[in-house]
């Protein structure tokens, strides 16, 4: 995730840099167009990288606490199957 938002930082900062270059007359508008579409589709690649990259982090963190949920009724489970007293106590 840090590599995508740093890689974003720096798109953001060459499409300033290409704004100001267009400002002062170094680049012709074609020119300008161009490379500034490549870098806005990059940024929104990122941007949508940065995206399933949070999901999936949120997917993960949903999991684990799924996990510990069932282990600690496994193990309530296995705390109660272990006492002979809940065992009498369930009529057959």
């Amino acid at each position: 995730m840090r590599l995508a938002t740093s890689r974003l930082t720096e798109l953001k900062r060459q499409r300033e840099r290409l704004i100001d270059a267009y400002q002062i007359g170094a680049l012709q508008l074609d020119e300008f167009r161009t490379r500034k579409t490549t870098i806005e589709e990059r940024i929104v690649a990122v941007e949508h990288q940065q995206a399933e990259l949070g999901s999936q982090a949120a997917r993960r963190e949903l999991a684990i606490r799924q996990v510990a949920g069932v282990e600690g009724f496994v193990e309530q489970l296995r705390d109660q199957l272990a006492d002979p007293f809940f065992a009498s106590a369930t009529p057959m």
